[in-house]
């Protein structure tokens, strides 16, 4: 009875883990997992009280047997219709794995050395040799696809580009591309010598055209360009006006906006009056052209800033005082005196300085000073 739920749960049920090209766990498939998961064990507990009568369940925990170790999941319509003696062997081959792992780690510990990543890649790459000697190409496909080094480290880098979103048929097919050169570039981890060094450099190129080859050119640009932050920032702007495809537009805009604002700062010769004028002309250059890129209204141009105020300065000459300066300039005695807070008008002095403040009124004639 065992037996038969084990296979019910291991063809029934699909996993997170079965959808081995997603870099998150679909959420609904977890929930529909588990609530199936619990109904087959419900199923299983009444047939067994049916059968057994009431008192089967404490004869089955003490001897049903239990792996002392959690082993990979052998699920799904490819793992999960292997014969039960298949699936013993690869569990004991993944479980060898893990012994020889921590057994090297522990001997790195013990020399005072670091772990080697290349050593670690021989254990990998012996395991695989092991399973490929019992499954066959379709199921070692399916095992790798979800338990490998190279598909944990694809799954994690497609996972930080957020938007890329890979279909299963295009996550297998990247895989296909790439794993073969992903074995060869971590056997190469950390060596530097001239020859390892040319050697990965060459299977880097390779790897690249391969995936470029896989991807197809626009699917391809667009992956590397999701490796830079400012591009995944566009893009989530655009897929939230709903204009994805004004995402690389939007990038260089918000690019050349950055180097434009970037040069505005380096001048040294602006007030900071002008500085911050220049700095928020180059603002609404970037909101005008992400509206016109996105298809929505342009912003409206703000008000143009008020032109500054002309000064006049008058230098006073000898028996010049406050009423003269007024009347020279055609303005209250008052606006003089608060336009020169700090002045001693009891008290001026031939060659002191006046700020003489803007006045509509006409000026009138003043006879000249004795």
């Amino acid at each position: 009875m065992n037996a038969v739920f084990a296979r019910k749960r291991a063809t029934e049920l699909v996993t997170a883990d079965q959808q081995w090209w997603r870099s998150e766990p679909d959420a609904a498939i977890v929930k529909t997992a588990t609530a199936r998961g619990s109904e087959l064990d419900v199923e299983r507990r009444a047939l067994l009280t049916r059968l057994l009568g009431a008192g089967w369940e404490g004869g089955d925990l003490v001897n049903l047997p239990r792996p002392a170790r959690v082993g990979v999941a052998l699920d799904g319509p490819v793992l999960g219709i292997m014969p039960n003696d298949l699936k013993q062997t690869v569990e004991e081959i993944s479980l060898r794995l893990q012994d020889r792992v921590a057994a090297y780690l522990e001997a790195q510990r013990q020399a005072g050395k670091p772990a080697d990543p290349a050593e670690l890649a021989k254990l990998r790459q012996q395991t695989r040799a092991e399973l490929a000697q019992v499954l066959s190409p379709f199921q070692l496909e399916e095992y790798l696809l979800r338990y490998s080094q190279g598909a944990v480290a694809l799954r994690e880098e497609l996972g930080q580009l957020k938007y890329f979103k890979s279909s299963a048929d295009e996550f297998r097919a990247v895989f296909r591309a790439t794993d073969s050169f992903d074995q060869q570039l971590a056997l190469l981890e950390g060596a530097t010598d001239p020859n390892s060094v040319a050697l990965r450099h060459s299977l880097i190129e390779q790897r690249t055209i391969a995936l470029k080859n896989t991807l197809g050119v626009e699917r391809f640009a667009q992956f590397q360009m999701l490796h830079e932050a400012g591009f995944r920032d566009a893009f989530a702007a655009a897929i939230e006006a709903g204009t994805p495809e004004a995402a690389p537009a939007l990038y260089e805009i918000n690019r050349a906006s950055q180097e434009e604002m970037a040069r505005v700062r380096s001048q040294t010769n602006l007030t900071p009056q002008q500085l911050a004028i220049e700095l928020k002309q180059a603002e609404l250059e970037q909101l005008k052209g992400t509206a016109q890129a996105l298809g929505q209204e342009l912003p409206a141009d703000p008000l143009p800033p008020p032109k500054p105020v002309p000064q006049k300065v008058h230098v006073l000459a000898a028996g010049e005082n406050l009423d003269f300066v007024a009347r020279l300039y055609g303005v209250n005695p008052s606006a003089l005196r608060a336009a020169n807070p700090n002045f001693n008008f009891d008290k001026p002095r031939t060659g002191d300085s006046l700020s003489i403040p803007i006045t509509l009124l006409p000026v009138v004639p003043v006879p000249t000073p004795p």
